[in-house]
């Protein structure tokens, strides 16, 4: 039917019977758009689990429009409903053009990503697993980077 294949933007809700969640979110998923979705039911684990697996922006509980009046929650769509969020601080960062601007003020007589590379391979592995494995043990990566800078 076309009232679920199209975008409706009022106050329709089709019923479409289904034996199984699998086939319910197999249904809800098939529709090329996915701005915003509703699950209801009385079981929350039940609610919860489907509303995970839904391809939606947003999904509310027995709930219809909660996610869009929350201007602290992201809103958007997905699929052919859009791309990007507004609303809450990541909205915000949408409309930000964000840059990484480094300065190398070229007082190293060596870089550790250059030639040579004898005598690195244990500084680089220990600064690549402190920083991978253990983020929060940022004095070990930091003497990890100052082992290499010697080298």
């Amino acid at each position: 039917m076309e009232v679920v294949c199209e975008e409706t933007f009022g106050p329709v809700m089709p019923v479409i019977p289904f034996k199984t969640e699998k086939e319910v979110i197999k249904l809800a998923n098939e529709s090329n758009y996915g701005l915003n979705a509703s699950v209801w039911t009385s079981d929350l684990k039940k609610a919860r689990r489907v509303a995970s697996r839904l391809v939606s922006g947003a999904v509310t509980i027995n709930e219809v429009l909660v996610s869009v009046a929350n201007h602290y929650l992201p809103f958007g769509g997905t699929k052919d409903s859009g791309i990007g969020r507004y609303h809450s601080e990541e909205g915000l960062r949408i409309f930000c053009h964000e840059k990484a601007i480094i300065l190398d003020r070229g007082k190293l007589n060596k870089e550790i990503q250059w030639y040579p590379y004898k005598g690195k391979y244990l500084a680089f592995l220990q600064l690549f697993q402190s920083y991978f494995r253990e983020r929060k043990k940022w004095i070990r990566f930091l003497q990890s980077y100052l082992k290499l800078l010697r080298k």
